[in-house]
């Protein structure tokens, strides 16, 4: 049997009739499609399979330049151009990624695949810092098709950035009613507590603190939502502290769990400690929407 016709078949063996075979690593799926390739020529199809796994091994300019073969051979190819698009932005080439993102959406005929297209030009545009244009792509993708959760919430965020809250708020109702999603109701919640509808959101916040064997971050939403009311807040931070202390694994810190100690001691006045907590979060790889309520009380104190 032929190399080519060998390696065929160990493809076909190990991938059923979906991609490559999901249990082998990308180094082997990597030297599979090489083989496969020398033997019967390049195909669009599989220069985009081996650049998914070049991207997976984290070497881009190799992944973006099977992609750009690929497009060689097949220039009406959206996918192609959205993937494209996704590795320059990766790389934070937004002129290239914009470019190669308008190209899909100038060649796209699925009517499936442009709301995915919208929401990646949305991504550049948020990256250039350009939010307004961001926000009609997402809504031009919301219109498109049926919406993926994450757009909720990214959707979301951007109109809690540019001020937009009756907008954020009702989609974000919109999105957990359809999904019943408790990451979105959470964004929701934190959501009517940054708007100032404090009270709407401790309705909410109870029903969870009842039933929630980790406490932590509903009572958080919970101070913050009684300190806009000017209740009682600060015994709830102290609880929030004690839990948080008792589930740390300094082994393995969590950034999500160091960003909510921050926001509870900042919110109790220890900004010294906050700060401790915001730098270790940071170089765990929190982004600005994870730190997005504990750099402002810590500019402040400063």
């Amino acid at each position: 049997m032929r190399l080519w016709l060998k390696c065929l078949f160990a493809l076909l063996v190990t991938s059923g009739a979906g991609g490559l075979f999901a249990h082998d690593s990308p180094e082997h799926q990597v030297e599979l499609l090489t083989s496969i390739m020398t033997s019967q020529g390049k195909s669009s199809s599989l220069l985009l399979k081996r650049a998914s796994e070049y991207r997976a091994l984290g070497q881009v300019d190799k992944a973006i330049t099977d992609v750009k073969e690929a497009l060689v051979l097949n220039p009406s190819a959206d996918f192609a151009w959205k993937e494209l698009s996704r590795l320059y932005l990766g790389q934070a080439k937004y002129d290239l990624a914009l470019e190669a993102i308008n190209k899909a959406i100038a060649t796209s005929s699925d009517d499936e695949e442009k709301p995915s297209i919208y929401m990646v030009r949305a991504e550049i545009f948020t990256a250039m810092n350009k939010a307004p244009e961001a926000l009609a792509d997402m809504e031009q993708a919301f219109k498109e098709g049926s919406p993926e959760l994450e757009w909720y919430i990214q959707r979301g965020q951007l109109q809690a950035k540019l001020g937009k809250w009756d907008a954020c708020l009702s989609g974000l109702k919109k999105g957990y009613d359809e999904t019943r999603s408790i990451v979105l109701e959470i964004e929701w919640i934190e959501a009517l507590i940054d708007a100032g509808k404090p009270r709407e959101a401790l309705a909410l916040i109870e029903p969870h603190l009842a039933n929630a064997r980790w406490k932590s971050s509903w009572l958080l939403r919970r101070a913050r939502a009684r300190k806009a009311l000017h209740l009682e807040f600060k015994e709830d931070l102290r609880v929030v502290l004690k839990e948080l202390d008792e589930r740390a694994n300094p082994r393995f810190p969590d950034m999500t769990l160091l960003a909510d100690r921050g926001l509870a001691c900042a919110l109790l006045g220890k900004q010294e400690e906050a700060r401790k907590n915001y730098e270790a979060a940071k170089l765990l790889g929190a982004d600005e929407w994870v730190l997005r309520r504990l750099e402002p009380l810590l500019k402040k104190s400063s």
